[in-house]
């Protein structure tokens, strides 16, 4: 009988066999004070296992939240995210590829739904860590076992990511499960997963409406109820954020960052004199590290002093 290292080595050469920075589950040792920036192209649920780490988001929310041992928290698709490591730190990151409109949950409880005396109307949308109980804890060392054998199996670690989805749903009471995932919660999941997933890539109201295989006036009408204001400013102001964050938080080249937003370097220039009242050369000069997005306000302030929004007491 082969070992499961011998298992792990013949692996490798399947089509299924994931690598990478794109696993579906992925663990890493970060060192204290070690930086990183990424925009979110799927759902991540990340878990600290040890450590500290605080991520600063910006996008769909600006917030910034400081994530401790024993704990895990939901990032939603479509966000620009800095972390750093507070203090040596393993994490375990699982990349949901299906949109959260497909969980896996049980007909009594839905997110656009009830739950207990709130809706997801009810909730402010933010980053709330929820603490590993005992349930998730033991199928969280499981997890990190089969990481450590080598089992990169991605059919493998879908079915476990489906499996983590499930027992949060079951094992944490529905009022903490609704804040855990407020970010995406709304009265219309499908409609706000599939704008979170493509608004992007569709850079007019125009796009994203044909891209939902719906009319303009229609798309603007379930924008409308579901998000609360008009679509054209609300993409106006994603696009900026990305531009903002790709300048000021990133070494990707300026002309690139152009190209990947659709503009030619002297349309770019004359955009970001408009909106940010200098040109792209000059942002970058004058970045700080941590400079994400708009200034923090004082709830984010004492976040960054290591206290972390929670749920309800």
């Amino acid at each position: 009988m082969p070992t499961i290292l011998q298992h792990a080595n013949i692996h490798k050469d399947c089509i299924c066999y994931h690598k990478g920075d794109k696993q579906t589950i992925s663990l890493k040792k970060i060192n204290r004070g070690e930086t990183g920036l990424s925009r979110l192209s799927s759902h991540h649920i990340i878990f600290i296992l040890r450590g500290a780490a605080r991520y600063t988001i910006s996008g769909l929310l600006s917030t910034t939240v400081v994530v401790r041992s024993g704990e895990f928290v939901f990032l939603p698709i479509s966000t620009n995210i800095l972390w750093e490591a507070l203090e040596g730190t393993t994490v375990l990151t699982f990349r949901l590829s299906d949109y959260v409109d497909k969980l896996p949950e049980c007909r009594t409880f839905r997110l656009q739904r009830l739950s207990g005396n709130i809706s997801a109307g009810d909730i402010e949308k933010s980053i709330y860590p929820l603490q590993m109980n005992a349930r998730i804890r033991h199928f969280i060392d499981g997890v990190v076992q089969t990481e450590r054998d080598g089992l990169k199996c991605n059919n493998f670690a879908k079915h476990l990511a489906a499996m983590l989805l499930a027992m949060i749903q079951v094992y944490y009471p529905q009022e903490e499960y609704m804040y855990f995932y407020s970010t995406v919660a709304s009265s219309d999941v499908t409609f706000t997963d599939q704008v979170l997933g493509r608004w992007m890539e569709c850079r007019t109201v125009n796009k994203l409406s044909g891209a939902l295989h719906m009319t303009e006036r229609q798309f603007t009408q379930n924008f409308q109820r579901v998000f609360g204001e008009n679509p054209g400013p609300w993409l106006q102001e994603r696009r900026k954020e990305c531009i903002y964050n790709d300048i000021c938080s990133s070494r990707m080249p300026l002309g690139e960052i152009a190209i990947t937003h659709g503009f030619s370097l002297t349309n770019f220039i004359r955009y970001c004199r408009m909106n940010f009242g200098e040109t792209p050369g000059a942002m970058r000069k004058g970045m700080v590290v941590d400079k994400i997005g708009p200034a923090p306000t004082a709830g984010e302030a004492a976040a960054r002093n290591d206290v972390a929004p929670r749920g309800p007491k």
